[in-house]
């Protein structure tokens, strides 16, 4: 359990080093960008992988406030769940005498 706990400070401690850095250097803070700065980073080289940011839920929590691309996708997920409202006067403007096959487009 010790053993596992080291790790995931291991994880953390490397992957905020790395964010940092990229935030400073005006770099876009990425998972992969992340796992390839953890490498020069490191003093065994190792890093980590892109996966540990998402598993890490400190990194990953940390990560969220400086990725953009995370900001991006979340606010594209937002406008597709959004539910759209007609209101009545919407269909009061279709005109009858409109071509359908326009209409279907």
């Amino acid at each position: 359990m010790n053993e596992r706990r080291s790790s995931w400070d291991r994880t953390f401690q490397l992957g905020k080093k790395a964010i940092d850095s990229l935030v400073k250097e005006g770099m876009p803070v990425t998972r992969q960008s992340i796992s390839k700065r953890t490498k020069e980073l490191d003093p065994t080289s190792k890093g980590i992988h892109p996966n540990s940011v998402k598993t890490n839920t400190d990194l990953y929590c940390y990560y969220q406030e400086y990725s953009i691309s995370y900001r991006k996708k979340k606010r594209l997920n937002d406008k597709k769940n959004r539910i759209l409202e007609v209101d009545d006067a919407y269909f009061r403007k279709i005109k009858s005498s409109r071509d359908k096959k326009i209409a279907e487009k």
